[in-house]
């Protein structure tokens, strides 16, 4: 079936849909993405990710999306497949870094404060 894949930019390909997998060439993954399969895993510029089991002929986008730890939806009806978030990117990591929120008493609490330790925000909303 024809699908339109989105990621950083919208690529209309061929995919197959397996039960609930959606299936798509190494090349369109590639084109639409940037990321390629290598025997090093999933890999854009110089970065890869670990990503066993991958079939190069026919790659699944939920495997491909749990490798990079991003969310996947997938509309079969209407055609469209979309990854969501790049916590890879260091665009999402200098937000995180840059949150700044008031603790209990009131006073500003800087992620950044943290860096280089483990961090575990909770967050708690009446509604």
């Amino acid at each position: 079936m024809r699908l339109t894949l989105i990621d950083e930019r919208e690529l209309d390909v061929d995919a197959v849909v397996d039960g609930d997998r959606v299936l798509v060439s190494s090349e369109d993954l590639h084109r639409a993405t940037g990321y390629e399969l290598k025997p090093e895993g999933l890999c854009r510029g110089e970065m890869c990710v670990p990503a066993r089991g991958l079939d190069a002929s026919s790659i699944d986008l939920g495997r491909v999306a749990t490798a990079l730890h991003r969310s996947f939806v997938v509309s079969l009806e209407g055609g469209v497949a979309a990854f969501a978030g790049d916590p890879m990117s260091s665009g999402m990591r200098a937000s995180i870094d840059e949150l700044e929120l008031p603790d209990l008493e009131g006073s500003v609490v800087r992620m950044s404060d943290f860096a280089g330790r483990k961090r575990l925000l909770i967050a708690w909303a009446s509604w």
